[in-house]
């Protein structure tokens, strides 16, 4: 009996989660597929670049020979985070 309840447990929490999980993609105020690396294309210290379109992310050799990672998001709000690491020899 304890078995099949945590089971029927699990189960439930497995559809409830992904019932939300649709819910809140649906719900999504701004377009993601609006989001390009044209941030990228201008920028003069950047030396090369390969961006993502499906994740929406960038790995990015600036000129001085750092590397910075970058992601871009939009659903409820737009959003970027950026990471920069040094060059070491």
């Amino acid at each position: 009996m304890g078995r099949t309840y945590i089971n029927l447990s699990i189960i439930l929490l497995v559809i409830l989660g992904s019932w939300v999980i649709k819910e809140e993609t649906d719900q999504c105020v701004f377009n993601a597929d609006a989001i390009t690396d044209d941030f990228l294309k201008a920028n003069k210290n950047i030396q090369s670049y390969i961006w993502s379109n499906k994740d929406k992310t960038a790995y990015i050799l600036l000129k001085n020979e750092d590397y910075v990672f970058v992601k871009k998001w939009a659903c409820v709000q737009y959003g970027m985070k950026a990471k920069k690491n040094k060059y070491s020899s």
